[in-house]
């Protein structure tokens, strides 16, 4: 009985800030008094506590031998910056990668570009610390621009914050023209208006028509005048594919703002969108 008593405590003490969270909020606790509830030893209370929290095994989630999800995977990805490039999505994820509750996998995920769901699952999962006190994401400005990457949020990841950054594009050409610049040679600006070449290296005016790309998540009914005149009858119109993810935009210039009012509005709204219980860190 002694033996038993100081395994129990010795659980107790390595779990003791989550089982006093959980044990407050779970039914039966003292501020339920009224209810008729079963009283269960501290050990019972332990137990159906680390029932709760315990995420289920890595097996139960993927099949390894076909690469292919079999289980729900959602609890492992919380928000994910999907677009776009040059429109300071670094800055933005260094910055939520800095708050105490966030985990972001370190680099960019090219899982999804790559067909590669199981892949995602396999980092976050092994890759991030395990627990609910944390909201876990990852970065791939790239994602959006690929109906399959947005598919597999959809499909495997439906719950899943989705952060899109913004940027006039013109200064976002600007950028992403003088970036491919100093390490490839690259035509002269005039000769990149229009649809991107192998020459152009993804750099042209098209690839800056960031409205084709958020379109096709469905969020609008794109059946006014005006808004299919904005989109020109493009191959936007070809395939939507009306995710159920909630949709966070920005712009550069809010992430940048001096103004400390705005600064902190908008560092305000990301932590409620992020479901953040303390308050962001300084831009």
């Amino acid at each position: 009985w002694l033996l038993c008593s100081l395994i129990i405590t010795s659980q107790s003490l390595r779990h003791s800030d989550r089982v006093l969270k959980l044990l407050i909020e779970m039914d039966g606790s003292l501020n339920h008094g009224d209810r008729q509830a079963p009283q269960l030893t501290p050990t019972q209370q332990l137990r159906q506590v680390e029932e709760t929290t315990r995420r289920p095994p890595f097996h139960t989630l993927i099949n390894r031998n076909r690469r292919k999800i079999v289980g729900n995977v959602q609890f492992l990805l919380d928000f994910a910056l999907i677009g776009f490039s040059k429109c300071t999505t670094t800055a933005s994820i260094n910055w939520v990668a800095s708050h105490p509750e966030a985990q972001v996998l370190p680099r960019e995920s090219q899982s999804l570009k790559n067909h590669r769901p199981d892949e995602l699952v396999w980092n976050l999962y092994y890759s991030l610390p395990e627990g609910k006190q944390y909201k876990r994401g990852y970065k791939n400005p790239g994602d959006l621009k690929a109906f399959h990457p947005v598919e597999y949020l959809s499909q495997y990841f439906p719950e899943t914050k989705l952060l899109i950054a913004l940027r006039h594009p013109v200064l976002r050409f600007e950028s992403f023209y003088n970036f491919r610049s100093e390490k490839l040679v690259m035509p002269p600006p005039n000769d990149l208006i229009g649809k991107c070449t192998p020459a152009s290296r993804s750099v042209c005016t098209d690839s800056a028509a960031l409205h084709h790309f958020l379109a096709r998540l469905g969020k609008t009914n794109m059946t006014s005048p005006d808004e299919l005149e904005l989109l020109q009858q493009s191959q936007t119109l070809t395939k939507r594919i009306h995710v159920p993810n909630q949709v966070f935009l920005y712009t550069d210039d809010q992430f940048g703002d001096r103004n400390t009012s705005r600064s902190r509005i908008f560092a305000q709204d990301v932590q409620n969108y992020l479901g953040f219980e303390q308050t962001m860190p300084p831009i």
